[in-house]
C-alpha cells in the first residue's frame, strides 16, 4: 500500500492534528485517504469526477459484501491503492480495509 506522507487530521476530520510544539501534527495519511474516497461519492473531487464510493448509498441497500467490497477496492485502486484487502462482513456498522476498521453505522 502507499504511505502518504501529509498533515494529519482529528478523528472526525474537523481539524488539524497539533504536535504539541504548536506546528501541524505530520504522518502517514493513507488511512485518511481512504475514508475520504469510501465517503465521497462520484462527482465529489472535481479533479477525478469518477472517483468516490458514495458509502452512505449503501447503508440501507440490500448489496452483498462481495459487491460492496469490490467497489471499494475498484476505487480505491484508481487512486494507487493496489492489493487493498475489503472486508465488508460486517457491514454496515463495521467494514475493514487493509485491516484498518472504518465505522459508518
Amino acid at each position: 500500500m502507499a504511505e502518504y506522507i501529509d498533515i494529519l487530521l482529528s478523528e472526525g476530520g474537523q481539524s488539524l492534528q497539533n504536535d504539541g510544539n504548536g506546528d501541524f501534527k505530520v504522518g502517514d495519511a493513507s488511512n485518511q485517504l481512504m475514508y475520504y474516497i469510501i465517503v465521497s461519492g462520484t462527482g465529489t473531487w472535481k479533479e477525478f469526477p469518477l472517483v468516490g464510493v458514495g458509502i452512505e448509498q449503501y447503508l440501507n441497500a440490500d448489496v452483498s459484501p462481495f459487491v460492496l467490497g469490490g467497489e471499494i477496492a475498484a476505487q480505491l485502486a484508481v487512486d494507487v491503492f493496489q492489493r487493498v484487502n475489503v472486508d465488508a462482513s460486517e457491514f454496515p456498522s463495521t467494514l475493514y480495509v487493509n485491516k484498518t476498521e472504518f465505522n459508518f453505522g
